[in-house]
């Protein structure tokens, strides 16, 4: 691969095991649904925070009806959304309860297979 005029980019070549690449991926979307959810609690929040310094600064009276509730006082897809990242960061939770493993066996247990895939567990 290295031939002449070619620059080796210094990494190695990593086989991937597709059972591993499935798992991680369904771990990696429930993350992004709880974290996309989070950021936007984390801005509601920090907002509400802003304006509470501000006018506590000025020596005004801050109307709470003026501060954000995110995605709880949203419409009726934002609530949808809020909980959908919480049943996520449930199912996540339980996910990486469970190490990743490499598929050992082929399409049916048997033989071989099958004990590694009883001695993995």
């Amino acid at each position: 691969r290295g031939g002449p005029g070619r620059r080796s980019s210094g990494l190695e070549e990593a086989a991937l095991d597709g059972w591993l690449l499935s798992e991680s991926q369904a771990r990696v979307a429930l993350a992004s649904k709880v974290v996309a959810c989070e950021e936007v609690q984390t801005k509601a929040s920090r907002d509400n925070r802003w304006f509470a310094d501000a006018a506590a600064d000025a020596g005004l009276d801050l109307d709470e009806d003026l501060l954000d509730g995110g995605l709880a006082d949203g419409d009726r897809k934002d609530r949808q959304r809020l909980v959908e990242a919480g049943k996520a960061r449930a199912e996540l939770r339980e996910l990486l309860k469970r190490p990743m493993r490499k598929q050992t066996f082929g399409k049916f247990l048997t033989g071989v297979g099958a004990a590694e895939a009883v001695r993995g567990e």
